[in-house]
Parts: C-alpha cells; structure tokens; sequence
C-alpha cells in the first residue's frame, strides 16, 4: 500500500492546474484556474480559483490570490478596507472614523490627524512617508523605521506618530486588512525623557504671583486694548483657584447662565470646555485653510462629565461683575469683543509667560493652579479627595500628574520614640 500525498504545510498551496470554462457558443473562450490552499490559521484544505482571458493572466491571478492569503489569513478583509489598500486608503478612512466615532478629545483628534500627515508624507526628510505601501507590504520593522526616523528630529514627535501607528493599525484590524497590529511593540527602545516631577505653588508662592500679575495689571496705561488682556489672565486664574482647580478651557467657557449665586457664595454648572479646532478642508496657503481654525466653545468637558462646584468669595465677586458686564449673545463670560470668539488660551498662556519669563516663577502656567488646589486638598483631607476634586475616574492620575510630593519627608518622630522607648542623654 503506497503512501499518501503529503500534506501543505500551513499557508502553502499545491500545483495550480488551469482548466477551459465552459461558455455559450459564440463567447469567447475562460479559462479557470485552481489551485489546493491550507489556511494557516485554521489548517483545512480549500480549493481556491480564479478565472481571466487567458491560462497565463488566471495563474497570475491564482497567484495573487493566494499571495494575500497567505499575508492576511483567513479573512480577505471588509467592504471598507482589505490588504490590497493603500496606507493613504487607510488614513483616509481611519479619519473618518478619527471625527465621527472616537471618543478622543477634539484637541487629541486634531493632533493626530495631524501627524498622520507624516505617515503618508514623511516628516521633513528624516523619515520617508510610506503612503504608496498597500497594508499587506507593511510590517513592524517598516513601522519602527518610520518612527525612529522622527525621532532623529523629535522625539516627542516621534511618540505621538507611534500611538497614531498603534490606532491606524488597531483600525486595520478592526477590518481584517492586517494579521496583527504591527505596531504593537514596533520603536520600544524611543528614548523617553521621562515625566516631569507635578510642582505646585506654595502660599507664599501663590501671593508673589499674583502680586506680580496686580502690578502688570497696574503698569499699563488705560484703555480696553492693553489692560483687558491682562485683566483676564487675573480672573480666570482666580476663578481656577477659588472653585477648586477648574482646567483653565473650563473657568473661560462659563457663561452667565451657568453661575447660581447663594448665601454664601455662589456654585457653577461645570459642562462645557474652551478648545481650539483646527482648520480643515482644502489647504490654501501656509496655515490657511478653507475652513478657518478658531476658539470655540465645546459641549463637553475634556472627560464628558458635569460638575457643580463651589466658588469662594473671592471668586464669586469676579463672577459677579463679569457676569454683569457681558454683552456676549451666550453670555460667556470670557471672549474677544471685537469677534465674540471665545477668548484665546495662547494669548492667556503667552501673557503669563511675559510677566514671569524673568522671575522665580518662570516655571508656573496655567495648569499650575490645578495642581496647587490638589496638592493642598491632598494635604488636608487626604488622596482620595483630591482625586473627586480634580474629577479623575482614576486615583493613579492624580498621584502622578497633580500631586506635588515635595522634598520633606513627614515628621514621624513620634512614632519612632514610641518604638524604640529610649529618652535622649
């Protein structure tokens, strides 16, 4: 009794054998050609065939066929992407699904549409853009290269376009157009200078700033267009302070409606966040595009939540005035009077660097009075509280990026005296 016929290893087809198609008479002749292929997922034999004008163009079809097979597994893809698309393809689509179903942060879709650019361009020579590649050309090492051709310039940068290869290739799968995400451990050794230390203000800090900020204020001559400016950097980073570390997109996105005074001061629907959308459409002219960037007001907070927080006296004064005096159709309480935009953030940040570029506290922002209330909170009521305060859905972001641990070590002398019971000589 002989042996049988061997069997395909996986993902291995056998002899392609081509066959004539029977046709209507008339009709010019098919041919058909087939070949025995073995998944290399799930090990069962199938017949796979393909058909063209002529023996030779059906083999080479077969052959493709099978070829794609073999990169992609089992499934040929989905109606929206397949193997055979191109990287621009797949940006494009990703795009799509980047503005109209993640949950990302309109600033954080902006960013990353914006270094998918590099994807499909390269960026600024030091790393060539692989736009043209169909998905089943692609492969980890394409994209470590990729990314650590970034990183010669930038290496934040280069971070950033390796968390867009993870989502481009984590939406390639979602479709069946990639075997795996390939970007999944791709550029692991990227230098990573490491997180900043949180640093918050001391008290005596937090008066010298302010005082810093009243004598700017003072400085300046009279009139709407020099003193306004920074009349609003003072409110806004009070009104940080005084309802308990708002972000600052939060404290300049409050409107009128929003503030409920009380007997003891006054409490504020937190629901809306300023940001910045950037421009879109067709691209005409150096950071030019048909549909304008601009300020605006979003109707979420950055985590889509709704908060009612309380103000201090302080704070509620200023809520008062300012919401007495607006004349913005909303009643937003911050906003350029000359275009009723929401008020510009990098003009706020670029003025509070003005005032401390050459002081002590150079290193202070915005951010800082957010960090300032929960390192106090902390310190008096404890983590946990703190961490409600900020509104984090995780106790570890705020012990990593708000707590300010300082450089004292807490005093536990009088634990350590009851340990060892030895009163000094």
């Amino acid at each position: 009794m002989g042996r049988g016929r061997p069997r395909l290893d996986l993902g291995a087809w056998g002899k392609i054998r081509t066959t004539v198609v029977a046709l209507k008479e008339g009709q010019p002749s098919r041919y058909r050609a087939t070949a025995s292929y073995r998944d290399r997922h799930s090990g069962k034999v199938a017949a796979i065939t393909a058909t063209s004008s002529t023996e030779d163009k059906a083999k080479k079809a077969l052959s493709a066929k099978l070829r794609v097979r073999t990169g992609q597994g089992p499934a040929a893809g989905s109606k929206l992407l397949t193997p055979e698309n191109t990287v621009i393809q797949l940006v494009e689509r990703w795009e799509e699904w980047l503005y109209t179903k993640s949950t990302l942060a309109i600033q954080s879709r902006d960013r990353y549409r914006r270094t998918s650019r590099y994807v499909v361009d390269g960026y600024h020579g030091a790393a060539v853009g692989v736009g043209g590649l169909v998905l089943r050309e692609l492969s980890s090492g394409r994209i470590a290269q990729h990314v650590y051709g970034i990183a010669e310039l930038s290496v934040p940068e280069a971070r950033i376009a390796r968390a867009v290869w993870g989502s481009l290739m984590r939406f390639a799968l979602q479709h069946d157009a990639v075997p795996s995400n390939l970007a999944r451990g791709a550029a692991t050794e990227l230098a990573n200078p490491g997180r900043k230390p949180p640093r918050a203000l001391t008290a005596d800090e937090g008066e010298q700033l302010f005082a810093a900020l009243d004598a700017a204020t003072a400085a300046v001559r009279p009139g709407p267009k020099t003193r306004k400016g920074l009349t609003d950097l003072v409110d806004a980073m009070t009104i940080q302070l005084a309802a308990g570390g708002l972000r600052i997109g939060e404290a300049t996105a409050i409107c009128s409606e929003d503030i409920t005074y009380t007997d003891d001061g006054a409490t504020i629907l937190i629901h809306k966040s300023n940001v910045y959308r950037e421009g879109s459409g067709r691209k005409i002219g150096p950071r030019k595009w048909e549909i304008p960037g601009g300020w605006e007001i979003q109707v979420t907070t950055k985590t889509h939540d709704v908060s009612t927080v309380h103000v201090d006296a302080v704070g509620t004064e200023i809520l008062r005035r300012r919401a007495d005096g607006t004349r913005h159709p909303m009643g937003l309480l911050f906003y350029s009077e000359s275009t009723w935009a929401p008020l510009s953030l990098s003009n706020l940040r670029r003025t509070l660097r003005e005032i401390t570029g050459n002081t002590d506290l150079d290193w202070a922002s915005t951010h800082t009075m957010r960090r300032s209330v929960a390192t106090q909170v902390k310190a008096v009521h404890g983590i946990e509280v703190a961490s409600k305060v900020m509104r984090h859905t995780e106790l570890l972001t705020t012990i990593r990026g708000y707590i300010d641990a300082g450089t004292e070590s807490p005093n536990v002398t009088s634990i350590t005296q009851q340990m060892h019971r030895r009163k000094p000589a």
